[in-house]
């Protein structure tokens, strides 16, 4: 009997244990899809939140690309003052009190939080989410205020997807020109013994005063050099018949060694980037990504044999034209903005150009042939060329010649080549300027035009900030 009594209480002790273990068994279950089901509510908020801020990133970039297409160079303060609807000082947008605006179906409709103000990028749709960009002054100048004084503004970018995540970003970017500054004298020549030879025939102008609808105050050496031998070297070239006019000087006097103060016509200090060989290499690669036409190899381009792409008919006052090599013009033709040579330059007497001629890499120009083309705007030459005389962007890795990276093989990227600035003196051999033609040709400095031909460069995002 007791055997039995001892059977049943273990039947029963074992049927307890086994209700036991069954419940925590479900509860750890329970518990466990508990916490599968949390971390994938986790995860898909974690999945919402990154994309809101790709979403808010993309209205930042396209806020971005919209203010460099609608600007340009100009300044902000117009664009501040679109922006906060026309009513100056009034700018109402404010990050913090941003949110997104949904109806009664739960659809997303819009944002809230900036009162009048107008934003940069209206709502819109992008894959499955939505993102705005508003732009504001920085915080140095106080953010409200819609006058800009120092090239920089705030963008402001909001995201927001499915399921209500919104994110917002926020970036200062800062406006830059190609060149820091337009050229200091009419012609422009660095290196330690420049070549210059004047016309000898009929008579010139070569002219620093400021072009018409230019500043008639002021005024310009005609040829400006870097270095007091440079400018004797320079001088050496004066003949008979030039005028060389800038202000009330003439002759030796518009010949201004460009670091010395004390010379009469230095009415413009000169940027010290302009005698940095590196920055001139760093010029022309900045150039080649956004110019409007490029070419590699010799061209010879007159009205009877167009050379394509970079003839002088291609171009406008704000286009950047970039020759890789030689450029021989010729005939009755005009061009215009920035045109960039790294070989040698070659007009022929009738040829006219409005904007900045640069010549960069063999720093060798020429006008030959009797005509009265003029060049209006400014000349700027240099030899980064090297030894070889050769100036040259190659690949990364396998030395082929590149306009950019584009150009090379995967992996590779476009560099000037070693021997760039290399030569002379800080890296600068002896450039040239030539024009023993006949005619009454022309060189006058002209600022609207230079300031024309010198583009805009893709505004700088100089600080980035997640909210």
């Amino acid at each position: 009997m007791n055997h039995t009594v001892d059977r049943e209480a273990a039947r029963g002790s074992a049927l307890l244990i086994a209700v036991f273990v069954l419940v925590l068994v479900a509860g750890t279950g329970v518990t466990l899809l508990f916490l599968a089901r949390t971390e994938s509510k986790m995860g898909l908020a974690d999945q919402d939140s990154k994309k809101a801020f790709y979403m808010a990133e993309a209205g930042l970039e396209d806020g971005r690309m919209t203010l460099f297409n609608v600007n340009g160079k100009d300044d902000f303060s117009d664009d501040l003052l679109a922006a906060a609807g026309g009513t100056a000082n009034d700018i109402d947008f404010d990050p913090a009190l941003v949110a997104s605006i949904y109806d009664t179906d739960g659809a997303f409709t819009g944002f809230t939080g900036y009162d009048d103000d107008v934003p940069l990028r209206d709502p819109t749709a992008f894959q499955d989410g939505w993102y705005a960009a508003f732009l504001t002054n920085d915080h140095s100048e106080g953010r409200d205020t819609t006058a800009d004084l120092n090239q920089r503004v705030m963008l402001t970018g909001v995201g927001v997807v499915p399921g209500r995540s919104e994110e917002i970003v926020e970036a200062v970017i800062r406006k830059r020109n190609l060149f820091p500054s337009v050229p200091p004298a009419t012609i422009t020549m660095v290196g330690p013994n420049p070549e210059f030879f004047s016309g000898n025939s009929n008579t010139k102008e070569y002219i620093g005063d400021d072009c018409v609808g230019g500043d008639p105050n002021l005024y310009v050496p005609v040829v400006g050099l870097i270095g007091s031998d440079a400018e004797l070297a320079a001088e050496a070239g004066i003949e008979a018949n030039p005028d060389f006019i800038s202000d009330t000087y003439t002759r030796e006097d518009t010949f201004a060694d460009l670091t010395d103060a004390t010379e009469p016509t230095n009415n413009v200090p000169i940027d010290p980037t302009w005698t940095d060989c590196e920055s001139l290499l760093g010029f022309i690669e900045d150039a080649v990504e956004i110019a409007d036409n490029k070419c590699r190899g010799t061209l010879a381009c007159s009205p009877t044999t167009p050379c394509g792409d970079c003839d002088p008919t291609n171009t406008t006052a704000s286009s950047v034209t970039v020759v890789d090599g030689d450029y021989r013009v010729q005939g009755n033709l005009s061009g215009h903005g920035l045109l960039i040579v790294t070989g040698i330059a070659e007009f022929g007497g009738n040829i006219d150009w409005d904007g900045l001629i640069f010549v960069v890499g063999d720093g060798k120009f020429r006008i030959s042939g009797a005509g009265n083309g003029t060049i209006s705007g400014g000349l700027f030459l240099a030899d980064v060329a090297g030894p070889d005389d050769v100036y040259g962007n190659v690949c990364t890795g396998s030395g082929a010649r590149c306009f950019a990276s584009g150009d090379c093989p995967s992996g590779q990227s476009c560099r000037p080549s070693d021997d760039n600035c290399t030569g002379g003196v800080d890296g600068f051999d002896n450039a040239t300027y030539d024009e023993r033609g006949g005619g009454n040709s022309g060189t006058v400095y002209c600022s609207t035009s230079l300031e024309d031909s010198n583009p805009p460069r893709p505004y700088d995002i100089i600080s980035f900030l997640q909210r």
